[in-house]
Parts: structure tokens; sequence; C-alpha cells
């Protein structure tokens, strides 16, 4: 059992071994009817739109393991067309984001992202697509 710091940032072998269960095609054009794990969604067509089922995996694994600090932000695109989804969601813990999917926006983004929610927000709009701004917090 993982005795270490609760933060977001799962350990690595959680990383590793958290499975996540997709069952679709997702937008990326990636195909899977199987479990994948947090660190597959390295690969940002994994990655994209699985934030929110990502996400709460995340936060109910770190709940088990003792974490009780943890929740989510979404933001929301001003132009859903343009952003090719209506929101994206990552985990915030102690004003710092934690974004295991932000590679659906880019495969040159670090994994998992780490930063305030203002760094976090810049680094979505930076992609061009559209403007993206704090829809909503919530701790669980």
């Amino acid at each position: 059992m993982f005795t270490g710091p609760m933060t977001a940032s799962l350990p690595a072998w959680h990383t590793d071994a958290l499975a996540v269960t997709f069952t679709d095609t997702g937008p990326g054009g990636v195909a899977y009817d199987e479990a994948v794990t947090v660190a597959d969604c390295s690969y940002g067509k994994l990655a994209w739109g699985n934030c929110d089922t990502v996400s709460y995996e995340i936060i109910a694994e770190l709940q088990y393991l003792g974490n009780k600090e943890i929740g989510c932000i979404t933001v929301v695109p001003d132009d859903f067309i343009a952003a090719g989804v209506n929101f994206h969601t990552a985990l915030i813990e102690n004003d710092l984001v934690i974004d295991y999917t932000i590679r659906q926006f880019g495969d040159d983004f670090p994994f998992p992202f780490v930063g305030t929610v203002d760094d976090w927000v810049n680094a979505i709009n930076a992609t061009g697509r559209t403007v993206w701004s704090v829809d909503n917090t919530e701790y669980m």
C-alpha cells in the first residue's frame, strides 16, 4: 500500500496500473474497447474526450488512498465548434491543477501537466483553437 504524501500526482506505479475503461471510438480516431492506463493518456489521441473519466477515476483512487482534499476544475470554450469539445476537466489540489489528459490539445505538453490555474488556462488557450475560461471548481 502506498504510504507517501497524498497528492494528485499519482505514484508512478499507479499511473502505470490504474485502468480506465473506455468503450468508444474517440474523436481522435482511435478505436478501443479495453481498459487503458492513465499512462496511456500521454498519447493525445487516447486522452481526447476522456478528461472527465480519467479525472474522476484518479479522484476515486486518491480518496481510497486517503486524500480527501482533491477536486475537479472545468474550463469551457467560447466556441464549442472550434474547440471540438464542450468542456475540459482536470484535477485540482491546493491551488494546483494536475491534468493527465492535456495532451489532447497537443503532444508537447508535459505529462502530467502541473501548474497554477492561470498557467493551465493560459497553456490551453495558447493552442489557439478558441478562448477557454474556468467554469467550475468542485472539491469532492
